[in-house]
């Protein structure tokens, strides 16, 4: 029988099949789908790491951009603070104006 790689957890492991590729199942039943069975051992450690390293480039991407919205929600939470502030300076002096307690 032909021996095909399959990533299992993100991992290159052996597997036997009848015929290599798809629609064909390996020897666990499973369909061998292109982006996860491989003809070489080496060909499955590339796409492995290549899609790990995908991984931390779209996780970064995403701290980065989280950071950018933090930094805008912290400075419409001060903007929205020193408003607060003002309005309620404002209601402050109108009440002792118009002498409401």
């Amino acid at each position: 029988m032909p021996t095909v790689w399959k990533l299992v957890d993100d991992m290159p492991r052996a597997v036997e099949c009848e015929t290599p590729g798809y629609p064909n199942r390996d020897a666990d039943g499973e369909t061998m789908n292109s982006n996860t069975y491989f003809a070489t051992e080496a060909d499955a450690w590339i796409y492995a790491v290549r899609d790990a390293e995908a991984h931390v480039f779209l996780a970064a991407r995403d701290v980065k951009n989280l950071r950018s919205a933090l930094v805008r929600a912290e400075r419409e939470a001060s903007d929205a603070a020193i408003h607060i502030a003002k309005v309620l300076e404002a209601h402050h002096k109108w009440k002792e104006a118009e002498g409401v307690a």
